[in-house]
């Protein structure tokens, strides 16, 4: 029904089709694995951050033992300094921390927010204890103070401790996102591998079936049908009803035949006329001789 030109644009655009197709899953898969390093580069970031909360809490527990060994008013206003810096840089971490994606963490981070909330009391009564201090022996004054910094650092550890399972959570999302992008590149590069298989698969058998039953298989028909019509054989012309150029070429080749078969017609009957004629004449040259 077709024309050979056709078929062979139908093969192309066919293959052309399972490239375009094979291209579009790879395009989607290399962005799904981009979105997953942008993940794993947030839960990397979040993951460092919480490690540094950690880190801010050891250091606000430090400074209140440094108020412990000096509760002097200039080591006091060092020690607030350093305390206020390190208070706000957990409040960063914390909020940057919360931006996380990961119910787990956030749910871990709920409960450092808790004991965060119970430690800055605590370090505001060191302060409170340490300026009570007149006398730097050890007092009723300073034992107080070492009580409330002993006091505070068991909610210290408590925080750290949160900030801890926040970070080891964060280090395990890490891996987790890690491991998905490998096995969804694993995945990915085994569906690409099959549906170029089954494509070039499809392709070749599709390009083989036009290439022999469209093309060479009718081509070789004809070429039998000429060879017996040179000997003098008489057959039907078959794969005219092809809309091909198979089937122009068969029908060129029944009006060659008819052509040829109107010629022999034509001249096995002026053959006739002349045995006809011929016949006459001898005939009338007979009687003529039997005349005379």
């Amino acid at each position: 029904r077709f024309r050979v030109l056709t078929k062979i644009i139908a093969v192309v655009l066919l293959l052309g089709g399972i490239a375009a197709g094979i291209t579009w899953l790879g395009v989607n898969s290399l962005k799904s694995l981009s979105d997953a390093t942008d993940t794993m580069e947030a839960a990397s970031g979040h993951a460092l951050r919480a490690a540094t909360l950690s880190q801010d809490v050891i250091a606000l527990n430090r400074a209140e033992y440094q108020i412990g060994v000096d509760p002097r008013a200039e080591n006091r206003a060092a020690a607030r300094k350093k305390i206020e810096e390190r208070m706000k840089a957990i409040e960063e971490h914390m909020m940057e921390v919360g931006k996380t994606q990961d119910a787990k963490t956030l749910q871990l981070l709920a409960a450092v927010k808790q004991h965060w909330q119970k430690y800055r009391p605590e370090i505001e009564d060191t302060f409170k204890q340490a300026e009570a201090v007149k006398n730097f022996q050890m007092t009723a004054e300073m034992e107080h103070l070492r009580d409330s910094i002993e006091s505070s650092r068991v909610v210290a550890d408590k925080l750290q401790a949160a900030a801890k399972e926040v970070a080891d959570r964060l280090h395990m999302h890490v891996q987790e996102v890690s491991q998905a992008a490998t096995d969804e590149y694993v995945r990915v590069s085994r569906i690409m591998m099959i549906a170029a298989a089954i494509g070039i698969a499809i392709g070749l058998s599709f390009g083989f079936m036009i290439g022999q039953f469209g093309i060479a298989k009718p081509i070789r028909v004809l070429v039998a049908l000429l060879q017996r019509m040179a000997k003098g054989e008489d057959m039907e012309i078959t794969g005219t009803e092809r809309k091909d150029e198979v089937g122009e070429t068969a029908r060129a080749v029944n009006d060659i035949k008819v052509m040829l078969a109107e010629k022999a017609r034509l001249e096995a009957e002026e053959k006739a006329e002349q045995d006809r004629r011929a016949t006459a004449e001898q005939e009338a040259a007979m009687q003529k001789m039997a005349a005379e």
